[in-house]
């Protein structure tokens, strides 16, 4: 039996770099926009690059993941895992 997908929550990346730190196991996802840079972080201090700029990320609580959109800003929708 399988259960509902919890609801995605929409998160407005403002400044560039954006910081999104996740307050819960969640899959992450960034789409559109123009990205120059994406970077996660598990310590908050070390951010390494995903090698990619856009897709989907699973995050655990307390990651951070650091978008860098200097010029149009990309969507990134959130969803509890």
């Amino acid at each position: 039996m399988s259960q509902p997908a919890g609801a995605g929550q929409s998160v407005t990346v403002s400044a560039s770099p954006f910081t999104y730190t996740a307050t819960q196991p969640s899959l992450a996802i960034i789409s559109g926009g123009l990205v120059t840079l994406i970077e996660v972080a598990m310590d908050g201090i070390t951010f390494v690059s995903i090698g990619i700029l856009s897709g989907q990320f699973v995050l655990p609580r307390g990651a951070q993941l650091r978008i860098t959109a200097p010029v149009t800003r990309p969507t990134l929708m959130v969803y509890p895992l």
